[in-house]
């Protein structure tokens, strides 16, 4: 798995062919929430409610997808590392919180990638991450986590659950809003008042950091696209083996005039690993 091409603090994507702009076409980009702003319960008290299921993540033969970051030690862990400062580094310059991370198609890895990178961020114990799974048409963190019986998101996103009732942690500084149970209509939850209500006061309440989307590949329906405007920047995940010159093209098209491209990730470039 190798890192190319991240963007700049201003959000410029450094990838050839690539253009990116500061506001999507369907609206402005949701504002970046405040820890001097709260808007809602205490933070500490909310962050506290939510359940700790592990201390630290599992990973084994039992789980899908190997999470390197688990291993400090492992050599891979360096390329999230550095991904982890870059993307840090574009955020606090620009006063935003929200990243979305998708890809062309399916199997390139962005669920890999949303992972790792979650679990990069809370081995910094200053910095608070919150990871949502709304790939709902094929959710995939919970198994990526080997976390099992996690409930359904959907009443969460429909206003009917608390955050404690839904969202587990890992250790002081991880949250994860997890899926076990694939959406119908997942593009109209998605755009729903509702939803972004709910995502939003969950923003508010918790003050993470750093809040990852783990999104739908772009090129085969259209909640990626979308959601994006709920979000301060995009991180699109390519395969090596996979992903070519004309489906990056479309994303291309697809991203010009949402929020900006913060990099591209190119995965399995060598061995093909998961």
């Amino acid at each position: 798995m190798q890192m190319l091409k991240m963007g700049d603090e201003g959000g410029r994507n450094l990838a050839d062919g690539f253009r990116t702009a500061g506001k999507s076409r369907r609206g402005e980009v949701a504002p970046p929430v405040s820890r001097a702003q709260t808007g809602g319960p205490d933070h500490e008290d909310a962050w506290n409610k939510l359940r700790i299921i592990a201390d630290a993540p599992k990973f084994g033969p039992d789980a899908r997808i190997r999470l390197i970051t688990c291993r400090p030690e492992d050599p891979a862990s360096v390329a999230f590392d550095l991904l982890r400062t870059r993307i840090l580094r574009t955020l606090q310059t620009n006063g935003w919180s929200r990243v979305a991370i998708t890809s062309p198609t399916a199997g390139c890895g962005a669920s890999f990638t949303a992972a790792n990178l979650a679990l990069s961020l809370a081995r910094l114990p200053h910095i608070r991450t919150a990871l949502v799974d709304l790939n709902l048409r094929a959710p995939g963190l919970a198994d990526t986590f080997n976390i099992r019986k996690t409930g359904a998101i959907e009443p969460f996103l429909a206003g009917k659950m608390l955050p404690a009732q839904h969202l587990f942690r890992i250790g002081q500084n991880l949250a994860l809003c997890l899926n076990d149970t694939p959406v119908e209509g997942s593009v109209a939850m998605l755009q729903h008042p509702n939803t972004i209500r709910v995502l939003n006061d969950l923003n508010r309440s918790l003050l993470p950091q750093v809040t990852i989307y783990d999104l739908p590949p772009m090129l085969e329906a259209d909640d990626a696209e979308a959601f994006l405007p709920q979000v301060d920047g995009v991180l699109l995940v390519s395969d090596g083996g996979r992903t070519d010159a004309d489906q990056l093209r479309e994303c291309e098209r697809l991203l010009n005039g949402q929020p900006p491209l913060l990099g591209v990730v190119l995965n399995r470039a060598e061995d093909g690993a998961g």
